[in-house]
């Protein structure tokens, strides 16, 4: 269920409980503290959901990616919010899930789109964006140092909920760019506590 969607099905009171995948001090609890780099860089690899710990091999662990990345997506996403240019959905996907930590204008996501031949709008592309917001795929952090008119722009950053799901989109090839991935995991730990 969406994050949206629960206080519309549920009557009375409620408690949301975010669980989130497991941080990497949670991950070094479970795997022991030895070779620390190797299961850091693990970590950064497939990320923390918890299942990830009965897999052993690489394949089995992508399938398990893509297997949570398809049913979130697809499932929560494409089909309930009725998403008919899921290209535009998985290039936005891509975008942000490979700008984690970086200021982001949905604006210029609207305008590259349509620069390259598709056509997409800034509410088309907001829309994506709170669907992911709303599915707990990515964590928005609005700037702070702004004032005035500044407010009325767009630049935030975007945060993946577990990287896992960018090596999953993106391939190994993108976890290169480790200040933004250290970023990124220090953000969820601020997020847990």
């Amino acid at each position: 269920m969406l994050s949206g969607e629960l206080a519309t099905y549920l009557t009375g009171r409620y408690i949301e409980i975010h669980v989130l995948p497991l941080s990497f001090k949670e991950y070094l609890s479970y795997y022991g503290e030895s070779d620390e780099l190797k299961k850091y860089n693990d970590y950064i690899m497939y990320g923390g959901f918890p299942y990830l710990i009965n897999l052993d091999n690489d394949e089995e662990k992508l399938k398990y990616l893509d297997s949570i990345y398809n049913t979130v997506i697809v499932k929560d996403i494409i089909n309930r919010k009725k998403i008919k240019d899921v290209l535009v959905l998985e290039s936005v996907c891509k975008f942000l899930f490979d700008n984690i930590g970086s200021l982001v204008s949905i604006n210029k996501i609207s305008n590259t789109l349509t620069s390259l031949g598709r056509s997409s709008s800034t509410h088309t592309i907001e829309e994506y964006v709170g669907a992911l917001l709303n599915s707990y795929i990515l964590y928005k952090v609005n700037r702070f140092d702004v004032k005035g008119k500044g407010l009325l722009k767009t630049q935030e950053k975007y945060y993946l909920s577990d990287l896992g799901l960018r090596t999953y989109l993106l391939g190994r090839n993108h976890n290169k760019d480790l200040g933004h991935i250290l970023e990124n995991i220090r953000y969820v730990v601020e997020f847990e506590g």
